[in-house]
């Protein structure tokens, strides 16, 4: 079904995709659990952006075509009720991470570590452009501008795209956007490490073919300076009005007044039709607090200190 509809995709609408070229993207940068989907959600309601959303993502080759014919119910019947890890909903139209879309559209990239644990090696290295090869960074780029067009076809929206390896490739993002902009958010590393391991295991019982490898810690730890050297290396070369930084823990406080700074700090008109719908989005199903006990955070804290301390201290973290 994928492949016929693709190639009907591919028949109607080749010229069109490429009549026209979408605005300069905003992307959601920062490491896994950080708040990169709270925050993406939160500027989706936004109707001045358009977000990949599930289906999108789940199709990247043929969402243009297949969208029509396919029945909602039946996709719905094949999806969870929320993501298992924590208690954000699945639905169609929740906004997605284009590296799902890189994923289904055979794309290499790192979250095949999940299904080939063993290999992690290899798939790390597909988080920047640093150590991937170079056909595979060129074939992702065709995709993700392909994808975008695809995106963007038939509407003037923003692209607002969201994937946590985009952290480290700010540098790949503007040989196609030169005006692309950006928001970074943080989170106590503490708080991210945990939630991690907690979210890997999630993943290898879901999607692993093999058996896990025998340290899923040092996947972590090397995975989290990698994806913010390679930020940090291209961050400070930003104008002040493409990108700027956040903590998870002010969004979740102020949500309004973060949110805000953001529209005004990246130049964005619209932030007043936005501002009403922040209360009833921060409140749908979702946990602010932290579940880790005492213990655990000693723990972590212990194994993080030498290892992530002086990025930490560059976000304003004491571990």
């Amino acid at each position: 079904m994928n492949s016929l509809s693709a190639a009907i995709e591919r028949a109607r609408f080749a010229e069109e995709q490429v009549a026209d070229d979408p605005s300069p993207p905003v992307f959601v940068l920062g490491h896994w659990r950080s708040g990169t989907t709270l925050l993406h959600t939160l500027l989706a309601q936004d109707e001045q952006f358009v977000a990949p959303d599930l289906y999108q993502v789940l199709n990247p080759h043929a969402f243009l075509y297949s969208r029509r014919f396919l029945p909602r119910r039946l996709v719905l019947e094949t999806l969870p009720d929320t993501r298992g890890i924590d208690g954000v909903a699945v639905d169609l139209d929740q906004p997605q991470e284009d590296e799902f879309a890189a994923l289904h559209g055979g794309i290499p990239t790192s979250y095949l570590v999940h299904v080939w644990p063993r290999n992690s090696e290899s798939y790390a290295g597909l988080i920047d452009s640093a150590e991937a090869d170079q056909r595979d960074v060129d074939r992702w780029l065709a995709f993700l501008e392909d994808f975008v067009r695809r995106l963007t076809f038939g509407n003037q929206r923003i692209p607002l795209l969201k994937s946590p390896q985009h952290t480290a490739r700010i540098d790949l993002l503007l040989r196609l956007y030169p005006s692309a902009r950006f928001v970074f958010i943080h989170r106590d590393p503490v708080d991210v490490y945990l939630s991690t391991q907690k979210l890997y295991a999630h993943l290898d019982r879901l999607f692993s073919l093999q058996g896990p490898p025998a340290d899923r810690t040092q996947i972590i730890l090397s995975q989290y300076v990698r994806l913010h050297q390679g930020y940090y290396d291209v961050a400070a070369r930003l104008r002040q009005d493409q990108l700027v930084e956040i903590a998870y823990a002010d969004l979740v406080a102020r949500p309004g007044e973060t949110l805000g700074s953001v529209y005004s700090r990246l130049g964005l008109d619209g932030f007043s039709v936005l501002q009403p719908k922040l209360p009833a989005i921060m409140g749908q199903g979702r946990s602010h607090r932290r579940v880790q006990s005492d213990d655990e955070r000693v723990a972590a804290a212990d194994i993080l200190r030498p290892n992530w301390g002086d990025i930490a201290a560059r976000m304003g973290y004491a571990i």
